[in-house]
């Protein structure tokens, strides 16, 4: 008999479970809340606010869409009913594997119209009809994701005219980042080549996957080679929960995709570097710091009442002593709430700390250039383009050099104090 647990950590259970949900409010308090709110100018905090509308809209509102519509559409083209796509790939391992598995669907009360003859050839068509709505869907998926930045880098340049990382304009004045960004023109020269790659691979990644399990359900286990053996084992890692919802393996093929698209629409080395740091840190922080948090909290709450630790709350209150199911319960559901608190916390301070090395990496790389052109003027005789705006951000505390002083007076590091233009 199942025991019926507290609302509140039911919840929390299903938002541990649900992946694409949990992802989607990490991203939410995580990093959409820090990013906008610790914008460094309007035009960033317009487009931290699309990037992050894009993300967030498609994990609540159009992946579970229109993965029920190609669902309900692969299902009618096979001519089977639409509850079989629930099946696991666990349970298309065999035939005696399948007749276990719609007996589960049933015993869930699940209706299941329409079966007919439990056999390989059922068997078959149901691996290739949950490979075919797999395909599609992670396809749409891995667009959207890829094209975040890219589509936000358009929006900017609408707006403004200009193909500049938004967030570097508050650090010198319009003038001298003109300027930085027009000698450092050769980075965006190989952009179109780097909107293919993005998406040649946002199309590839999800065939192959499909390719794979397909392969390795549908060839006979005896001739299937190590390799393929383990895609076999494995297989069930990709189910879709409630057959909408995308597994964590799953999920992460889109994120993987999402870290290339970001790391790829970089309009400089400065934000290529922040979009690593940024990307990589909310990409760990999804998928390991949950379970990290989770088993040093989870060995510190459980050890008095000698329950095994465990990560994930379903798997707490199935092994804890049955008058005490409840309490671990409730305990397993507050170290993850907790957990999932510090991740955001984690991540607000990666936002922080990016800000506040990308502003010192411009004025320095500004700098650095001032420098360049002002020996450039001492060679030459020549006029230095934009100069005041070079004087206005080439200083150091109150004081600003002039392009009559030595070039190695600034060439030495970065000016400690900027003035905002």
């Amino acid at each position: 008999m199942t025991m019926i647990m507290p609302t509140s950590v039911a919840l929390t259970q299903k938002l541990q479970e649900y992946s694409l949900v949990n992802r989607g409010v990490l991203d939410t308090l995580g990093a959409a809340v820090p990013m906008v709110m610790l914008a460094r100018n309007e035009e960033e905090r317009r487009e931290k606010m699309l990037d992050r509308t894009i993300v967030i809209g498609s994990a609540f509102v159009l992946a579970p869409l229109h993965a029920w519509l190609i669902m309900r559409g692969v299902a009618r083209r096979h001519g089977i009913a639409p509850a079989l796509m629930k099946l696991s790939y666990a349970e298309l391992q065999s035939v005696e594997a399948l007749k276990k598995g719609l007996h589960r669907l049933r015993s869930q009360k699940i209706n299941v119209p329409g079966v007919p003859a439990i056999d390989e050839a059922l068997r078959q068509t149901l691996v290739k009809a949950k490979t075919q709505m797999l395909v599609p869907d992670l396809i749409i998926e891995c667009l959207i994701f890829a094209s975040v930045g890219w589509i936000t880098n358009f929006f900017t340049r609408t707006l403004t005219g200009k193909h500049q990382f938004t967030g570097e304009k508050s650090a010198v004045s319009e003038d001298a980042l003109d300027e930085l960004y027009e000698n450092e023109a050769a980075f965006q020269q190989d952009e179109r080549w780097r909107k293919l790659l993005t998406t040649g691979m946002a199309l590839v990644a999800p065939i192959g996957l499909g390719w794979l399990l397909q392969k390795a359900l549908l060839t006979p286990k005896k001739v299937l080679g190590i390799l393929f053996q383990k895609i076999r084992e494995k297989a069930h890692y990709f189910d879709y929960k409630d057959g909408i919802w995308m597994s964590m393996p799953t999920l992460g093929v889109v994120v993987c995709m999402q870290f290339l698209g970001q790391v790829m629409a970089a309009r400089s080395e400065r934000e290529r570097r922040e979009n690593l740091i940024r990307e990589g840190m909310l990409n760990f922080v999804f998928f390991w710091g949950n379970a990290l948090w989770m088993l040093l909290l989870s060995k510190m709450l459980f050890k008095p009442l000698k329950i095994p630790v465990e990560t994930a709350i379903r798997k707490v209150i199935d092994r804890a002593p049955a008058g005490l199911k409840q309490k671990a319960g409730k305990i397993a559901s507050a170290a993850y709430l907790t957990s999932f608190l510090l991740n955001t916390l984690t991540l607000s301070g990666v936002v922080v700390f990016n800000n506040r090395l990308t502003t010192r990496q411009v004025r320095e790389d500004a700098a650095k250039l001032y420098a360049k052109k002002l020996t450039q003027l001492h060679q030459t005789g020549g006029a230095v383009k934009h100069k005041k705006p070079f004087e206005q951000y080439a200083q150091r505390g109150n004081r600003v050099f002039s392009l009559n002083e030595p070039a190695g007076h600034i060439a030495q590091g970065a000016p400690d104090n900027v003035p905002e233009s």
